[in-house]
């Protein structure tokens, strides 16, 4: 079942508000500075605008307008040729009056459906960037407590006080949280490209936005 489109945009700004207050006040900001940037970029929604602009001219009184310009040149062939203008003008009278109510609605509806994909898409990406973040900050700090607890067991081991099946289950501990980290650092990497593309900006103004 297809949900009308109001009703789709009310779920839209619930899913944005909802999220909105998961956020902290900076992330909020850079979210909102994204958004901005997207949708001046984003060509689904620059086509929208340009076709609700093109539909405010041609309802226009200018739009209706039709004219035409030329011009001849009179004498004989040995005499100077004068030039003579013309020009013409016509009103539609029939294009001026038209009840395009239902296609300005449409246009409208299209332009604020292509927004909110861009605000969704972005809010997504934003979102998947911010757990991944975590995520790495989580690995690093296990990692650095499990590299803790192999220096204790190392140093117990040296006075008898830990077996060398701890001392070895501490060092796989350790090499399962570098190797957690190191996929965390490229998951890091990978959701900032997809938030990079997601928003139109390159990573150097992305950087600028997330500092």
């Amino acid at each position: 079942m297809r949900l009308p489109l109001l009703t789709l945009t009310a779920l839209t700004l619930v899913t944005q508000a909802q999220a909105a207050t998961a956020l902290t006040e900076k992330q909020t900001k850079d979210y909102g500075e994204l958004v901005k940037l997207a949708l001046e970029r984003d060509p689904a929604v620059l086509t929208a605008r340009a076709e609700r602009q093109a539909a405010d001219v041609d309802k226009s009184a200018l739009g209706a307008v039709n004219a035409s310009a030329g011009f001849d040149l009179a004498g004989d062939f040995e005499q100077f040729k004068t030039p003579s203008y013309r020009l013409s003008m016509s009103v539609d009278l029939a294009a001026l009056f038209k009840d395009n109510t239902a296609y300005f609605a449409a246009l409208n509806a299209k332009t604020i459906q292509a927004g909110n994909a861009v605000r969704v898409r972005v809010l997504q990406a934003f979102t998947g960037y911010l757990y991944a973040l975590e995520n790495a900050a989580v690995a690093g700090d296990t990692l650095e407590a499990r590299s803790a607890e192999m220096r204790t067991l190392e140093a117990k081991a040296k006075v008898g006080a830990a077996t060398n099946a701890e001392v070895l289950g501490g060092a796989e501990r350790v090499s399962l949280g570098k190797l957690a980290l190191f996929k965390a650092n490229l998951d890091l990497a990978v959701s900032k490209q997809n938030l990079a593309s997601s928003a139109g900006v390159s990573m150097s103004e992305l950087g600028n936005v997330l500092k």
